[in-house]
């Protein structure tokens, strides 16, 4: 089954908007999340954190801990109110203080991750996690609704659609793969480019060949920005051919 373009669902526009507590690394840090095509909205006090959550208009935080010397435990404060709202809120604690790994999964962090130097690789480490758990979020909503639900909503498939989707928005981020590609749909599985094809047909047919039964995903590539996902399709595979 393969994730297109035209099946995104219209929930993950959620992922798209991530609110970030920081007070150090701010502008690096919101760059590389916009590098995969994340947007950022940027708080900076536990307060306002706190608001969105209440608001139901954001699902996914990455809180750092200490917010200046004053406020050396802000991180994990506004962890605690967030969960305390509603813990389905993805948190992620993104800090220097490797010794609060404990604290912070005792009050609910869904990931904890120390920082590094690279912080584009850090933020794709972080929004691999936060996708899969969006999708299987939809998945329940869909669920509880009534909606048809096919093997493809299911974890395996959700991870490797993360994965993929991923790849993708790294490799739009480098002008020279995007000059080598644009105008191509290109096909993706296990976070690798594996086929290029100027028509649709004619890559689904090689997919459905050598990739039958392993989830995949395939694209346009436009030098436009790509529609916003929250604004396309619900349903997110299907069988193309």
């Amino acid at each position: 089954m393969a994730a297109t373009a035209e099946s995104l669902p219209n929930g993950i526009g959620n992922l798209s908007e991530i609110v970030l507590l920081e007070d150090e690394h701010i502008q690096e840090i919101k760059s590389a999340l916009e590098s995969i095509r994340c947007r950022v909205r940027l708080v900076s006090t536990r307060e306002e954190a706190v608001k969105l959550a209440e608001s139901g208009r954001a699902r996914f935080f990455i809180l750092d801990i200490r917010m200046g010397a004053s406020r050396s435990g802000e991180g994990l404060d506004t962890l605690e109110e967030i969960k305390s709202i509603d813990e389905t809120i993805y948190v992620a604690i993104y800090t220097v203080l490797e010794r609060y790994e404990q604290a912070a999964a005792n009050l609910g962090a869904d990931l904890f991750l120390v920082k590094s130097r690279n912080k584009r690789q850090d933020m794709i480490k972080v929004a691999a996690k936060m996708l899969p758990y969006a999708l299987a979020q939809l998945s329940t909503e869909s669920r509880s609704k009534g909606e048809v639900v096919s093997d493809a909503d299911e974890p395996e498939y959700s991870a490797a659609f993360a994965t993929n989707l991923l790849a993708f928005r790294q490799s739009l981020a480098n002008e020279e793969w995007l000059a080598d590609n644009l105008g191509f749909y290109v096909a993706f599985v296990g976070g690798t480019i594996v086929r290029k094809e100027k028509e649709r047909q004619t890559l689904l047919t090689w997919l459905s060949t050598h990739y039958a039964d392993t989830p995949r995903f395939y694209m346009l590539v436009r030098e436009e920005e790509q529609e916003p996902l929250e604004h396309l399709p619900s349903s997110l595979f299907i069988e193309d051919v």
